[in-house]
């Protein structure tokens, strides 16, 4: 597999005249928070072809993140570019999907164009509006409709963000659209939504697949502007000649449906059945467990999780329960980014592994502590210091920290949402790389853990759709026979099970405390 800087993929050669060549080639594109990226597949699944690049955004007050809908869709344009530009000869595109971040939403003018800076999903300058949503109707109903809490994260608080504070954005806009829908749009020019971004806006009833027009009443917003949501895998059409010439792809690819990026990279591991857990960390972790049914529990609902619905092409839909930890990750990349001189991950790794586990016990609560104690004026903590603690022990402790706290969120996730007891953990992202935190893991949770060795889960669930909209898979299960890819099993260790289950215990009372004197001590 070719992986290399987008730079120089762009400009190097000419690109290829694709014409002649035969082997079919799916592409998916990932449009992540750090990164975008982009990679051909071939139709089993094989890696051919890689770009990746930061995701372009700005910070126009302390605490707010935007996108820039034009440096979007030109980085995405290059992105396209070098793929192809690499793509080996032999191999032609015939289909392509798109995974994304949730809950940004993009305004549509009247000519088909962005109407202005997209609020990242992790920007919280929308609590106001979903304060003033509880007075327009009861959290119960919204729960009841769409499976999930009133919170400031979902895109609906977004648009009410928009209408309040910029009018004239907000008014421009005759359609919306989640990220990926966009890009897809940009495509081919033709809209749909689907499912799983639905899910994440606060105004789709996930029982019916439609968008709620009690919610959107309450809110006062306009049912019409929002695209038909369609199953994941639906062929939206063909790419528009003059996108097709730029990019160098073929005329008659076809663009299917996409999806959320957790939802994509649930698909791509088939891990859409019961008793499995999927685990995504990049700078967010996210625990994705399918059930039966959605849940109307009030407990459910004080945990502040959230429920979602898959629904792919030929499928019926299938539904899932969420959580996750804010700053999983980011944790490991703060910790790092206090050490002095040139220390690296591995090196510390290898330190950390040979420390004693539980001596030193770390809190990640550096952004805000999540379900199912949802609190907003959050603190991190190591507690358990003494003159003797060393670096490798602290970075040991961060990684334990992260495993406790998912491991207390899993526990309760799958509680509350009646779910199948976990039998394996499925883990996506760069965070399990680590074999550390591999055995950790695995220690803490008590059950085997199945470690993607591929990377680009998203992408390649997105090159399933892709497969799906262009006929080339009849179906999701003849997808993932030919094209799951590789993963490897990492055990518990029974020799450290009773000691993992203690520091669980004394990780959860500390937790606990942490999160009181949080609250106490910095409620302003």
């Amino acid at each position: 597999m070719a992986t290399e800087n987008l730079a120089p993929l762009l400009w190097g050669r000419s690109i290829l005249n694709l014409a002649s060549v035969s082997e079919p080639v799916l592409i998916g594109l990932d449009f992540g928070t750090t990164n975008l990226k982009g990679v051909c597949f071939t139709t089993t699944g094989q890696s051919l072809v890689r770009a990746e690049v930061q995701t372009p955004r700005n910070h126009p007050k302390a605490g707010w993140t935007e996108w820039d809908p034009a440096q979007i869709w030109d980085t995405m344009i290059k992105l396209l570019q070098g793929l192809l530009q690499r793509l080996p000869s032999g191999y032609s595109p015939v289909g392509l999907s798109v995974a994304s971040v949730a809950e940004s939403v993009v305004g549509i003018d009247k000519r088909g164009h962005p109407v202005g800076p997209i609020i990242a999903w992790h920007d919280r300058r929308s609590v106001l509006e979903a304060e003033w949503l509880r007075s327009q109707i009861s959290e119960e109903d919204v729960f009841a409709i769409t499976g999930s809490p009133i919170d400031a994260t979902f895109a609906l608080f977004k648009l009410l963000w928009l209408q309040r504070q910029r009018p004239e954005q907000f008014n421009a806009a005759v359609h919306w659209l989640l990220v990926a829908d966009w890009i897809a749009f940009s495509l081919t020019g033709e809209m749909a939504a689907n499912a799983s971004l639905a899910s994440r806006t606060l105004a789709f009833e996930i029982s019916t697949l439609e968008w709620s027009d009690k919610i959107l009443q309450a809110a006062g917003l306009d049912r019409m502007r929002f695209a038909e949501v369609r199953p994941s895998g639906t062929p939206i059409g063909k790419v528009i000649p003059e996108i097709a010439d730029r990019c160098g792809l073929p005329k008659d690819l076809v663009v299917a449906v996409g999806g959320h990026d957790h939802v994509c990279g649930a698909i791509a591991a088939g891990a859409l059945r019961p008793g499995i857990l999927l685990d995504s960390i990049g700078t967010s972790e996210a625990l994705f467990a399918p059930i039966a049914a959605p849940t109307a529990t009030t407990q459910f609902l004080r945990a502040s999780f959230c429920q979602g619905v898959v629904q792919v092409v030929q499928q019926s839909p299938s539904y899932y329960a969420i959580g996750g930890m804010p700053s999983a990750g980011e944790c490991v990349e703060w910790f790092m980014k206090l050490l002095p001189g040139d220390e690296d991950i591995e090196s510390l790794s290898n330190a950390a592994s040979g420390c004693d586990p539980n001596r030193t016990l770390f809190v990640p609560h550096l952004r805000y502590v999540s379900s199912p104690t949802p609190q907003r004026n959050a603190r991190g903590a190591f507690f358990g210091l003494t003159i003797d603690t060393s670096m490798s022990e602290l970075f040991r402790a961060v990684l334990e920290g992260i495993a406790f706290e998912g491991k207390f969120i899993i526990d309760n996730l799958i509680s509350m949402s009646r779910a199948e007891p976990v039998a394996e953990i499925w883990c996506v992202g760069k965070a399990f790389q680590n074999n550390l935190f591999q055995q950790i893991k695995a220690n803490v949770n008590g059950v085997p853990l199945r470690v993607a060795e591929q990377p680009d889960l998203a992408a390649r669930g997105a090159a399933i759709l892709a497969g799906l909209g262009a006929g080339t898979y009849r179906s999701i299960e003849e997808a993932l026979q030919m094209s799951r890819g590789h993963w490897s099993k990492r055990f518990p260790e029974e020799a450290l099970q009773q000691e993992y289950q203690q520091g669980q215990v004394r990780y959860n009372r500390v937790r606990e405390n942490v999160r009181l004197l949080a609250q106490e001590l910095y409620a302003h």
